[in-house]
């Protein structure tokens, strides 16, 4: 499947039955990207925030960005990481532009600032597939970039599953 990056530059992506292939440039994989779903413990509203693990294990990384590049070729910065090295344990770290990051061992996890379903009017559509395509950008320790492109498409079908959970909520 092709999409077009930020960069202008079209690159064609590789799915098997079970979702996009990993990316993985030697030196960073990543190992996960997902949607989630959560209620605010205050109040009914249900909201909706992306998964990400990267596999850290070639170069310890000095820095993390990842951006959900538009369908406009735009990219839309959902957090940034600028100590992804510092800690390694059990607790959430808070990041200054929202979202929450956890290292454990090689794995970099991170989970993006929350957003309320209802500005997904995506996640409603649950006739067709909705296919997004996500910009991790990794600094390592000697400040080389790295830039993976990692796809990830939300099912029709999983779609209906998440509004059943979303009903349930409100």
């Amino acid at each position: 499947m092709d999409f077009k990056l930020d960069n202008g530059q079209t690159q064609t992506f590789d799915f098997t039955k079970r979702g996009a292939l990993p990316a993985d440039n030697g030196v960073y994989k990543v190992e996960g990207l997902g949607l989630m779903l959560y209620q605010n413990p205050l109040k009914k509203q249900v909201y909706f925030a992306w998964d990400v693990m990267v596999n850290t294990k070639a170069l310890t990384p000095n820095k993390i960005t990842v951006s959900q590049v538009l369908n406009n070729g735009q990219v839309q910065t959902l957090l940034i990481d600028a100590r992804p090295q510092l800690e390694n344990g059990d607790k959430w770290r808070h990041l200054v532009n929202g979202g929450k990051v956890n290292i454990q061992a090689q794995r970099w996890h991170a989970v993006s600032t929350g957003r309320p379903v209802s500005q997904a009017a995506w996640l409603s559509d649950v006739t067709q597939d909705s296919m997004f395509v996500f910009k991790i950008e990794v600094e390592d320790v000697d400040h080389k970039q790295h830039v993976l492109y990692q796809p990830m498409v939300v099912s029709a079908d999983s779609k209906a599953e998440y509004a059943k959970v979303i009903a349930a909520a409100q």
